[in-house]
Protein backbone atom coordinates (compact mmCIF):
# COMPACT_ATOMS: atom_id res chain seq x y z
CA UNK A 1 0.00 0.00 0.00
CA UNK A 2 1.38 3.11 -0.88
CA UNK A 3 0.87 6.41 0.74
CA UNK A 4 0.26 9.74 -1.53
CA UNK A 5 -0.50 13.30 0.09
CA UNK A 6 -3.56 14.75 -1.12
CA UNK A 7 -1.75 17.84 -3.29
CA UNK A 8 -2.97 16.96 -6.48
CA UNK A 9 -6.94 17.31 -5.46
CA UNK A 10 -8.63 17.57 -8.83
CA UNK A 11 -10.31 20.88 -8.90
CA UNK A 12 -12.26 22.11 -11.81
CA UNK A 13 -13.48 25.76 -11.69
CA UNK A 14 -15.64 25.31 -14.19
CA UNK A 15 -19.87 26.25 -14.04
CA UNK A 16 -21.79 27.77 -10.42
CA UNK A 17 -24.77 27.89 -10.47
CA UNK A 18 -27.96 28.44 -7.74
CA UNK A 19 -31.63 26.23 -7.61
CA UNK A 20 -34.63 28.24 -7.98
CA UNK A 21 -34.75 28.95 -4.10
CA UNK A 22 -34.78 32.86 -3.80
CA UNK A 23 -34.03 34.22 0.16
CA UNK A 24 -31.27 36.23 1.82
CA UNK A 25 -28.78 34.35 3.38
CA UNK A 26 -26.08 33.61 0.12
CA UNK A 27 -23.39 31.34 0.21
CA UNK A 28 -20.46 32.72 -2.62
CA UNK A 29 -16.71 32.46 -3.09
CA UNK A 30 -16.78 29.10 -2.92
CA UNK A 31 -12.95 27.13 -3.01
CA UNK A 32 -11.04 23.77 -2.31
CA UNK A 33 -8.00 24.11 -0.90
CA UNK A 34 -5.36 21.53 -2.33
CA UNK A 35 -2.24 23.47 -0.90
CA UNK A 36 -0.72 22.95 1.99
CA UNK A 37 -2.36 19.47 4.33
CA UNK A 38 -5.25 20.07 4.70
CA UNK A 39 -7.72 19.97 1.66
CA UNK A 40 -10.92 21.78 2.20
CA UNK A 41 -14.09 23.37 1.58
CA UNK A 42 -14.24 26.79 1.72
CA UNK A 43 -16.87 29.77 1.10
CA UNK A 44 -18.16 32.69 2.40
CA UNK A 45 -21.14 33.78 4.30
CA UNK A 46 -23.36 37.10 3.66
CA UNK A 47 -24.99 36.97 7.04
CA UNK A 48 -25.41 34.45 9.81
CA UNK A 49 -27.63 31.62 9.47
CA UNK A 50 -29.02 28.97 11.29
CA UNK A 51 -27.43 25.69 9.43
CA UNK A 52 -24.90 25.14 6.59
CA UNK A 53 -24.87 21.34 5.10
CA UNK A 54 -22.39 20.61 2.45
CA UNK A 55 -23.55 17.87 0.73
CA UNK A 56 -21.04 15.42 -1.51
CA UNK A 57 -22.53 13.81 -4.43
CA UNK A 58 -20.79 11.09 -6.72
CA UNK A 59 -18.75 9.61 -8.13
CA UNK A 60 -19.36 11.95 -11.30
CA UNK A 61 -21.20 11.92 -13.54
CA UNK A 62 -23.57 9.96 -10.85
CA UNK A 63 -25.52 12.76 -8.52
CA UNK A 64 -26.38 10.01 -5.54
CA UNK A 65 -25.59 11.74 -2.18
CA UNK A 66 -23.02 10.38 -0.40
CA UNK A 67 -22.35 12.59 2.84
CA UNK A 68 -23.88 15.37 4.59
CA UNK A 69 -21.49 17.40 6.57
CA UNK A 70 -22.27 20.02 8.93
CA UNK A 71 -20.51 23.16 8.90
CA UNK A 72 -20.55 26.42 10.29
CA UNK A 73 -22.99 29.04 9.25
CA UNK A 74 -20.93 32.71 10.30
CA UNK A 75 -20.94 35.50 8.90
CA UNK A 76 -17.76 36.20 6.41
CA UNK A 77 -15.10 33.18 6.11
CA UNK A 78 -15.83 29.51 6.87
CA UNK A 79 -14.55 25.90 6.35
CA UNK A 80 -14.96 22.14 6.10
CA UNK A 81 -13.32 19.30 6.04
CA UNK A 82 -14.63 15.57 4.11
CA UNK A 83 -12.24 12.85 4.84
CA UNK A 84 -13.46 10.57 1.70
CA UNK A 85 -15.59 8.76 3.69
CA UNK A 86 -19.84 8.20 3.05
CA UNK A 87 -22.33 8.75 5.44
CA UNK A 88 -21.99 5.12 7.11
CA UNK A 89 -18.25 5.82 7.10
CA UNK A 90 -17.41 3.56 3.87
CA UNK A 91 -14.42 4.64 2.13
CA UNK A 92 -15.17 6.58 -1.41
CA UNK A 93 -13.14 6.09 -4.66
CA UNK A 94 -10.22 7.93 -5.63
CA UNK A 95 -12.58 9.16 -8.34
CA UNK A 96 -14.11 12.82 -8.75
CA UNK A 97 -17.18 14.17 -6.58
CA UNK A 98 -19.36 17.13 -6.66
CA UNK A 99 -20.61 19.27 -3.66
CA UNK A 100 -23.31 21.44 -2.96
CA UNK A 101 -23.83 24.27 -0.66
CA UNK A 102 -27.12 24.55 1.30
CA UNK A 103 -27.30 27.58 3.82
CA UNK A 104 -30.82 27.34 5.78
CA UNK A 105 -31.91 30.81 7.81
CA UNK A 106 -35.21 28.94 10.58
CA UNK A 107 -35.64 33.00 11.24
CA UNK A 108 -34.55 35.44 8.62
CA UNK A 109 -36.06 38.99 9.11
CA UNK A 110 -39.97 40.31 9.55
CA UNK A 111 -38.47 43.90 8.58
CA UNK A 112 -36.04 45.69 5.72
CA UNK A 113 -32.81 45.11 8.57
CA UNK A 114 -29.56 46.62 8.03
CA UNK A 115 -26.79 43.89 7.41
CA UNK A 116 -23.65 46.72 6.63
CA UNK A 117 -22.03 48.02 9.08
CA UNK A 118 -22.25 52.08 8.63
CA UNK A 119 -18.70 52.20 10.83
CA UNK A 120 -16.41 49.62 8.85
CA UNK A 121 -14.69 51.87 6.03
CA UNK A 122 -14.97 49.48 3.58
CA UNK A 123 -18.94 50.98 3.04
CA UNK A 124 -17.79 54.31 3.21
CA UNK A 125 -16.77 56.34 0.35
CA UNK A 126 -16.88 60.18 -0.43
CA UNK A 127 -19.07 60.42 -3.67
CA UNK A 128 -20.40 57.41 -4.50
CA UNK A 129 -22.41 57.15 -7.54
CA UNK A 130 -22.53 53.47 -9.11
CA UNK A 131 -23.51 50.28 -8.07
CA UNK A 132 -23.45 46.80 -9.27
CA UNK A 133 -23.76 43.52 -8.08
CA UNK A 134 -22.27 40.05 -9.85
CA UNK A 135 -25.76 38.39 -9.98
CA UNK A 136 -24.02 35.37 -12.15
CA UNK A 137 -23.59 32.32 -10.44
CA UNK A 138 -21.63 30.76 -12.95
CA UNK A 139 -19.14 33.25 -12.47
CA UNK A 140 -15.97 33.00 -9.61
CA UNK A 141 -16.79 36.48 -8.88
CA UNK A 142 -20.31 35.91 -7.85
CA UNK A 143 -21.48 38.02 -5.30
CA UNK A 144 -19.10 41.06 -6.12
CA UNK A 145 -20.05 44.10 -5.21
CA UNK A 146 -18.79 47.20 -7.20
CA UNK A 147 -18.67 50.97 -6.57
CA UNK A 148 -18.01 54.15 -8.53
CA UNK A 149 -16.06 56.83 -6.41
CA UNK A 150 -15.59 60.07 -8.17
CA UNK A 151 -13.64 62.14 -5.67
CA UNK A 152 -10.10 61.70 -4.25
CA UNK A 153 -11.27 64.10 -1.00
CA UNK A 154 -11.06 61.48 2.39
CA UNK A 155 -14.47 60.90 3.32
CA UNK A 156 -15.98 62.26 6.81
CA UNK A 157 -14.61 59.27 8.96
CA UNK A 158 -10.52 60.03 7.53
CA UNK A 159 -10.53 56.76 5.20
CA UNK A 160 -8.68 57.63 1.84
CA UNK A 161 -10.35 57.70 -1.60
CA UNK A 162 -9.21 57.34 -5.28
CA UNK A 163 -10.72 58.13 -7.97
CA UNK A 164 -12.19 54.65 -9.72
CA UNK A 165 -13.84 51.29 -9.28
CA UNK A 166 -14.00 49.72 -5.53
CA UNK A 167 -15.27 46.20 -5.08
CA UNK A 168 -16.23 44.66 -1.86
CA UNK A 169 -18.06 41.05 -1.17
CA UNK A 170 -21.27 41.02 0.80
CA UNK A 171 -19.75 40.29 4.15
CA UNK A 172 -17.55 43.37 4.29
CA UNK A 173 -14.43 41.35 3.25
CA UNK A 174 -11.54 42.89 0.14
CA UNK A 175 -11.66 40.32 -2.02
CA UNK A 176 -9.40 41.93 -4.30
CA UNK A 177 -7.18 43.66 -1.47
CA UNK A 178 -7.93 47.38 -3.07
CA UNK A 179 -7.68 49.11 0.31
CA UNK A 180 -8.03 52.79 -0.03
CA UNK A 181 -6.69 52.57 -3.56
CA UNK A 182 -9.61 52.44 -6.24
CA UNK A 183 -8.81 50.87 -9.26
CA UNK A 184 -8.58 53.11 -12.45
CA UNK A 185 -8.06 51.00 -15.32
CA UNK A 186 -5.53 53.17 -16.83
CA UNK A 187 -8.05 55.83 -17.44
CA UNK A 188 -7.81 59.77 -16.46
CA UNK A 189 -11.37 59.81 -14.56
CA UNK A 190 -10.82 63.53 -13.11
CA UNK A 191 -10.91 64.14 -9.22
CA UNK A 192 -13.04 67.00 -8.48
CA UNK A 193 -16.07 65.61 -10.60
CA UNK A 194 -19.18 64.13 -9.66
CA UNK A 195 -19.76 62.29 -12.78
CA UNK A 196 -16.86 60.34 -13.98
CA UNK A 197 -17.32 57.28 -13.43
CA UNK A 198 -20.77 57.03 -13.27
CA UNK A 199 -23.45 54.19 -12.57
CA UNK A 200 -22.33 50.98 -13.68
CA UNK A 201 -23.54 47.38 -14.65
CA UNK A 202 -22.40 43.44 -14.39
CA UNK A 203 -22.85 41.47 -18.02
CA UNK A 204 -24.07 38.13 -18.86
CA UNK A 205 -20.06 37.47 -18.79
CA UNK A 206 -19.25 38.98 -15.87
CA UNK A 207 -17.84 41.90 -17.08
CA UNK A 208 -18.37 45.38 -15.74
CA UNK A 209 -19.64 48.24 -17.99
CA UNK A 210 -19.25 51.85 -16.97
CA UNK A 211 -20.43 54.72 -17.62
CA UNK A 212 -19.11 58.17 -18.26
CA UNK A 213 -21.95 61.25 -17.64
CA UNK A 214 -19.09 63.75 -17.64
CA UNK A 215 -18.68 66.03 -20.77
CA UNK A 216 -15.36 65.87 -21.18
CA UNK A 217 -15.17 62.77 -21.17
CA UNK A 218 -18.02 61.14 -21.76
CA UNK A 219 -18.31 57.29 -23.02
CA UNK A 220 -18.40 53.83 -21.56
CA UNK A 221 -15.61 51.51 -20.69
CA UNK A 222 -15.66 47.82 -19.87
CA UNK A 223 -13.65 46.25 -17.39
CA UNK A 224 -12.63 42.78 -16.66
CA UNK A 225 -14.63 40.91 -13.08
CA UNK A 226 -11.24 41.51 -11.13
CA UNK A 227 -10.49 45.11 -12.51
CA UNK A 228 -6.82 44.13 -13.36
CA UNK A 229 -5.28 45.89 -16.70
CA UNK A 230 -6.15 48.92 -18.41
CA UNK A 231 -10.11 49.28 -18.71
CA UNK A 232 -11.49 49.26 -22.35
CA UNK A 233 -12.52 52.95 -23.66
CA UNK A 234 -16.11 51.48 -25.60
CA UNK A 235 -16.12 54.04 -28.05
CA UNK A 236 -14.39 56.30 -30.51
CA UNK A 237 -13.87 60.03 -29.21
CA UNK A 238 -12.61 60.77 -32.62
CA UNK A 239 -14.17 64.76 -33.14
CA UNK A 240 -15.90 64.64 -29.60
CA UNK A 241 -17.22 68.00 -28.58
CA UNK A 242 -16.80 69.48 -24.66
CA UNK A 243 -20.56 68.73 -24.61
CA UNK A 244 -19.40 64.98 -24.62
CA UNK A 245 -21.13 64.55 -28.34
CA UNK A 246 -19.21 62.61 -31.29
CA UNK A 247 -21.85 63.44 -33.93
CA UNK A 248 -23.92 60.40 -34.64
CA UNK A 249 -22.11 57.95 -31.92
CA UNK A 250 -22.60 58.85 -29.03
CA UNK A 251 -22.37 61.53 -25.99
CA UNK A 252 -22.43 61.50 -22.17
CA UNK A 253 -23.57 58.40 -20.84
CA UNK A 254 -25.65 58.02 -17.77
CA UNK A 255 -26.12 54.37 -17.86
CA UNK A 256 -25.71 50.82 -19.90
CA UNK A 257 -27.75 48.04 -20.18
CA UNK A 258 -26.19 44.83 -21.62
CA UNK A 259 -27.49 41.68 -22.94
CA UNK A 260 -25.73 38.65 -24.43
CA UNK A 261 -22.13 37.18 -24.77
CA UNK A 262 -19.42 37.01 -26.82
CA UNK A 263 -20.30 37.51 -30.42
CA UNK A 264 -23.92 38.22 -29.30
CA UNK A 265 -23.22 41.04 -26.55
CA UNK A 266 -25.77 44.29 -26.49
CA UNK A 267 -24.87 47.66 -24.91
CA UNK A 268 -27.95 49.91 -24.61
CA UNK A 269 -27.02 53.23 -23.35
CA UNK A 270 -28.85 56.25 -22.17
CA UNK A 271 -26.65 59.33 -23.59
CA UNK A 272 -27.43 62.49 -22.27
CA UNK A 273 -26.11 64.26 -25.83
CA UNK A 274 -26.77 62.15 -28.77
CA UNK A 275 -30.45 63.22 -30.46
CA UNK A 276 -32.67 60.92 -32.11
CA UNK A 277 -35.02 61.71 -35.09
CA UNK A 278 -36.94 64.35 -33.40
CA UNK A 279 -36.05 64.16 -29.63
CA UNK A 280 -35.44 67.45 -28.73
CA UNK A 281 -34.63 66.22 -25.31
CA UNK A 282 -31.94 64.09 -26.48
CA UNK A 283 -33.24 61.42 -23.93
CA UNK A 284 -33.20 58.20 -26.28
CA UNK A 285 -32.25 54.28 -25.26
CA UNK A 286 -29.68 53.48 -27.98
CA UNK A 287 -28.39 50.25 -29.63
CA UNK A 288 -25.14 49.02 -30.16
CA UNK A 289 -24.49 45.44 -31.21
CA UNK A 290 -20.72 45.69 -29.79
CA UNK A 291 -19.96 41.98 -29.83
CA UNK A 292 -16.46 41.54 -29.22
CA UNK A 293 -15.75 44.68 -31.08
CA UNK A 294 -13.36 45.87 -31.93
CA UNK A 295 -12.98 48.66 -29.76
CA UNK A 296 -13.31 51.64 -29.93
CA UNK A 297 -16.40 51.20 -31.27
CA UNK A 298 -16.76 53.50 -34.46
CA UNK A 299 -20.48 52.46 -36.10
CA UNK A 300 -23.35 54.61 -35.27
CA UNK A 301 -26.53 52.84 -33.29
CA UNK A 302 -30.27 52.45 -33.63
CA UNK A 303 -32.25 53.75 -31.72
CA UNK A 304 -34.27 50.91 -29.24
CA UNK A 305 -37.05 53.80 -27.80
CA UNK A 306 -37.04 57.06 -29.51
CA UNK A 307 -38.86 59.89 -26.67
CA UNK A 308 -39.98 62.06 -29.23
CA UNK A 309 -43.01 59.04 -30.26
CA UNK A 310 -44.57 59.68 -27.12
CA UNK A 311 -47.42 62.05 -25.85
CA UNK A 312 -45.98 65.20 -24.19
CA UNK A 313 -47.39 66.09 -20.54
CA UNK A 314 -50.06 68.56 -19.34
CA UNK A 315 -47.72 71.98 -19.12
CA UNK A 316 -45.02 71.30 -21.66
CA UNK A 317 -45.60 71.04 -25.36
CA UNK A 318 -42.58 70.10 -26.54
CA UNK A 319 -40.58 67.43 -24.56
CA UNK A 320 -41.47 63.76 -25.04
CA UNK A 321 -42.07 61.42 -22.09
CA UNK A 322 -38.40 61.40 -21.06
CA UNK A 323 -36.87 64.48 -19.43
CA UNK A 324 -33.47 63.93 -18.12
CA UNK A 325 -30.81 61.05 -18.43
CA UNK A 326 -29.62 61.76 -14.68
CA UNK A 327 -30.72 58.69 -13.13
CA UNK A 328 -28.68 56.41 -15.24
CA UNK A 329 -31.07 53.20 -15.09
CA UNK A 330 -32.60 51.45 -18.32
CA UNK A 331 -33.52 47.56 -17.08
CA UNK A 332 -35.82 45.07 -18.85
CA UNK A 333 -37.86 42.14 -17.14
CA UNK A 334 -37.96 38.86 -17.89
CA UNK A 335 -41.17 39.53 -20.60
CA UNK A 336 -38.53 42.00 -22.39
CA UNK A 337 -40.20 45.36 -21.34
CA UNK A 338 -38.36 48.17 -20.45
CA UNK A 339 -38.21 50.36 -17.15
CA UNK A 340 -36.80 53.51 -17.90
CA UNK A 341 -35.74 56.28 -14.65
CA UNK A 342 -36.79 59.62 -15.53
CA UNK A 343 -35.42 62.15 -13.44
CA UNK A 344 -37.73 65.29 -11.97
CA UNK A 345 -36.06 67.62 -9.46
CA UNK A 346 -39.82 69.24 -8.89
CA UNK A 347 -43.25 69.72 -9.41
CA UNK A 348 -45.33 66.94 -10.67
CA UNK A 349 -45.40 66.76 -14.60
CA UNK A 350 -43.54 64.06 -15.74
CA UNK A 351 -43.19 60.68 -14.27
CA UNK A 352 -40.30 59.75 -12.71
CA UNK A 353 -40.35 55.45 -13.80
CA UNK A 354 -41.64 55.04 -17.48
CA UNK A 355 -42.85 51.48 -18.60
CA UNK A 356 -42.10 50.86 -22.77
CA UNK A 357 -42.90 47.24 -24.23
CA UNK A 358 -40.43 44.89 -25.60
CA UNK A 359 -40.33 46.84 -28.91
CA UNK A 360 -39.51 50.11 -27.17
CA UNK A 361 -43.00 51.74 -29.49
CA UNK A 362 -45.87 51.40 -26.28
CA UNK A 363 -45.90 53.19 -23.36
CA UNK A 364 -47.45 50.79 -20.80
CA UNK A 365 -46.97 52.60 -17.50
CA UNK A 366 -45.93 55.27 -15.81
CA UNK A 367 -45.68 56.18 -12.11
CA UNK A 368 -47.67 59.09 -12.22
CA UNK A 369 -50.36 56.33 -12.38
CA UNK A 370 -53.31 58.60 -13.74
CA UNK A 371 -52.70 58.44 -17.34
CA UNK A 372 -51.70 61.63 -18.78
CA UNK A 373 -52.91 63.76 -15.61
CA UNK A 374 -50.05 65.44 -13.25
CA UNK A 375 -53.23 66.14 -10.50
CA UNK A 376 -51.90 63.09 -8.22
CA UNK A 377 -48.44 63.57 -6.64
CA UNK A 378 -45.93 61.09 -7.47
CA UNK A 379 -44.23 59.21 -4.34
CA UNK A 380 -40.92 58.56 -6.56
CA UNK A 381 -40.62 62.03 -7.81
CA UNK A 382 -36.71 63.24 -7.86
CA UNK A 383 -36.16 59.61 -8.25
CA UNK A 384 -32.28 60.17 -8.60
CA UNK A 385 -30.80 56.59 -7.48
CA UNK A 386 -32.87 54.78 -10.00
CA UNK A 387 -34.69 51.37 -9.34
CA UNK A 388 -34.21 47.65 -9.59
CA UNK A 389 -36.23 44.16 -10.60
CA UNK A 390 -36.87 42.03 -7.85
CA UNK A 391 -39.47 39.65 -9.92
CA UNK A 392 -38.13 36.46 -7.53
CA UNK A 393 -40.05 38.51 -4.85
CA UNK A 394 -42.51 40.04 -7.00
CA UNK A 395 -41.27 44.00 -5.54
CA UNK A 396 -39.31 46.68 -7.19
CA UNK A 397 -36.99 48.90 -5.16
CA UNK A 398 -36.87 52.65 -5.58
CA UNK A 399 -33.19 54.92 -4.41
CA UNK A 400 -35.59 57.32 -3.12
CA UNK A 401 -34.51 60.91 -2.79
CA UNK A 402 -37.39 63.65 -2.43
CA UNK A 403 -39.96 61.01 -2.32
CA UNK A 404 -37.75 60.12 1.04
CA UNK A 405 -35.36 60.01 1.29
CA UNK A 406 -34.26 55.96 1.92
CA UNK A 407 -35.53 52.57 0.42
CA UNK A 408 -38.46 52.21 -1.48
CA UNK A 409 -40.10 49.53 -2.42
CA UNK A 410 -43.77 48.26 -4.03
CA UNK A 411 -45.14 45.41 -5.60
CA UNK A 412 -45.12 43.75 -9.24
CA UNK A 413 -46.89 43.91 -11.03
CA UNK A 414 -46.66 47.59 -10.73
CA UNK A 415 -50.34 48.70 -9.19
CA UNK A 416 -52.54 51.37 -11.07
CA UNK A 417 -53.57 54.55 -9.13
CA UNK A 418 -51.51 56.35 -6.72
CA UNK A 419 -48.34 54.61 -5.78
CA UNK A 420 -48.13 56.29 -2.58
CA UNK A 421 -50.60 53.53 -1.12
CA UNK A 422 -48.32 51.20 -2.38
CA UNK A 423 -45.10 52.15 -1.55
CA UNK A 424 -43.13 51.11 1.58
CA UNK A 425 -40.68 53.35 3.31
CA UNK A 426 -37.73 52.60 4.79
CA UNK A 427 -36.37 55.81 6.13
CA UNK A 428 -32.42 57.13 5.74
CA UNK A 429 -31.48 59.96 7.17
CA UNK A 430 -29.50 63.16 5.19
CA UNK A 431 -29.19 61.07 2.37
CA UNK A 432 -29.02 61.21 -1.42
CA UNK A 433 -28.84 58.34 -2.79
CA UNK A 434 -27.43 57.68 -6.04
CA UNK A 435 -27.83 53.80 -7.25
CA UNK A 436 -29.33 50.67 -6.23
CA UNK A 437 -28.98 46.82 -7.15
CA UNK A 438 -29.83 43.69 -5.80
CA UNK A 439 -28.02 40.41 -5.12
CA UNK A 440 -29.00 36.78 -6.64
CA UNK A 441 -31.01 36.49 -3.30
CA UNK A 442 -33.20 39.53 -3.04
CA UNK A 443 -30.43 41.61 -0.77
CA UNK A 444 -30.38 45.18 -1.42
CA UNK A 445 -27.23 47.85 -1.88
CA UNK A 446 -27.57 51.63 -2.17
CA UNK A 447 -25.01 54.53 -2.81
CA UNK A 448 -25.42 57.93 -0.66
CA UNK A 449 -23.55 60.81 -0.99
CA UNK A 450 -24.43 62.62 1.58
CA UNK A 451 -23.75 59.92 4.27
CA UNK A 452 -21.45 59.09 1.78
CA UNK A 453 -21.91 55.17 2.24
CA UNK A 454 -22.89 51.46 0.88
CA UNK A 455 -25.37 50.27 2.56
CA UNK A 456 -27.21 46.69 2.32
CA UNK A 457 -30.64 46.00 3.10
CA UNK A 458 -31.60 41.99 3.75
CA UNK A 459 -35.26 41.81 3.28
CA UNK A 460 -38.50 41.18 4.98
CA UNK A 461 -39.02 37.42 4.34
CA UNK A 462 -38.86 35.52 6.94
CA UNK A 463 -37.38 31.44 7.27
CA UNK A 464 -35.47 31.37 3.85
CA UNK A 465 -32.91 28.91 2.47
CA UNK A 466 -30.46 28.65 -0.83
CA UNK A 467 -28.52 26.36 -2.53
CA UNK A 468 -25.55 26.81 -4.39
CA UNK A 469 -24.73 23.87 -6.81
CA UNK A 470 -20.47 23.62 -7.95
CA UNK A 471 -18.97 22.01 -10.40
CA UNK A 472 -16.03 22.32 -8.61
CA UNK A 473 -14.67 18.63 -7.67
CA UNK A 474 -12.88 17.35 -5.07
CA UNK A 475 -11.12 13.30 -5.09
CA UNK A 476 -12.56 10.79 -3.00
CA UNK A 477 -10.30 8.35 -1.21
CA UNK A 478 -9.77 7.27 2.01
CA UNK A 479 -8.18 10.52 4.21
CA UNK A 480 -7.01 10.10 7.99
CA UNK A 481 -5.32 12.29 10.42
CA UNK A 482 -1.60 11.81 11.27
CA UNK A 483 1.07 13.36 13.82
CA UNK A 484 0.49 16.83 15.12
CA UNK A 485 0.87 18.91 11.95
CA UNK A 486 -2.57 16.70 10.86
CA UNK A 487 -1.61 16.36 7.76
CA UNK A 488 -4.53 14.74 5.52
CA UNK A 489 -3.57 11.47 3.23
CA UNK A 490 -4.67 9.32 1.03
CA UNK A 491 -4.53 5.64 0.45
CA UNK A 492 -4.65 3.85 -2.46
Amino acid sequence: MKKIFVCCLSVFLLLIFTSAVFANVMPFSVSVNTTGVAPKITYRLNETCSAVTVQIYGPLPDTTVVRNLESTPFKGYNQVFWDGKTEGGSATTTANYGFRIIAVDNVGHTTWNIISNDAESIFQFESPRGCAVNKNSGDPYFGMVYITNTRTTPTASGRLMGDGIYALYPDGSDPLSIGTVARSGGINWGTSGTSSPYHLFVGPDGRLWIADWSDSHGNVFLAEPDLSGNFTMVFDTTGQLSSGLVAGLHGSVSGVYVEGTGTQTVLYTQDEDLPAAGDIQQCSIWKYPVGNGPFPWTTAPTVAINDSTFTTYPGDSTLGILVNSTPGTVRRDSAGNWYVANYRSAGTDYPCLVVFDSTGSTLLWDSLSTGNSNTTPDPIRGMIGGFALDENHGRMLFALTEGGPGLGSCPLPLPLGNLSTQLTLVPWASATPRAIDLDAVGNVYITDSISELLRVYSPPDGPNNFVLETKQTVMGGSFFVTGTSKEWMLYE
